[in-house]
């Protein structure tokens, strides 16, 4: 009878382990997708941003300085920056989010062009895109 009894104990211990170990692997790729939903949420709100700042830059025809009057931001070394706090608004020396528009040379004429590129606070890019558009 004893030894029936450690038996069963032997079996519900290799039991627990084996659930804690399913548990472990679960908790892992919860972990993982979750990372995976926010690196996706971020790189969708960046193309939103992206597209918005090359539609102004659009409409005032590559003035840097004339775009950074409309939608914020500011004008250095010829480059138009905007900077974005962790929730994602416009802010004077926020840290989170980076993007950066610079003038990109065109060889074709009446056009002008522009590279923009949204970095993340490690400075990795998030997404970037080269807009063009027609000059006067």
């Amino acid at each position: 009878m004893k030894r029936k009894a450690s038996l069963t104990l032997m079996e519900q211990a290799i039991m627990l382990l084996v659930f804690a170990l399913a548990a472990a692997l679960c908790l892992r790729a919860f972990f993982w997708a979750d990372t995976r939903s926010l690196e996706s949420a971020y790189r969708d709100r960046a193309l939103i941003e992206l597209q918005s700042a090359a539609e102004v830059l659009k409409q005032h025809g590559g003035d840097f300085t004339a775009a950074a009057q409309a939608h914020g931001g500011n004008v250095e070394n010829g480059c138009w920056i905007l900077t974005f706090d962790e929730s994602w608004n416009l802010a004077d020396s926020g840290d989170a989010f980076r993007l950066c528009a610079t003038p990109e040379p065109c060889n074709t004429d009446y056009l002008g062009g522009a590279s923009m590129e949204l970095t993340g606070q490690d400075g990795r890019s998030l997404a970037a895109l080269t807009v063009y558009w027609q000059e006067g």
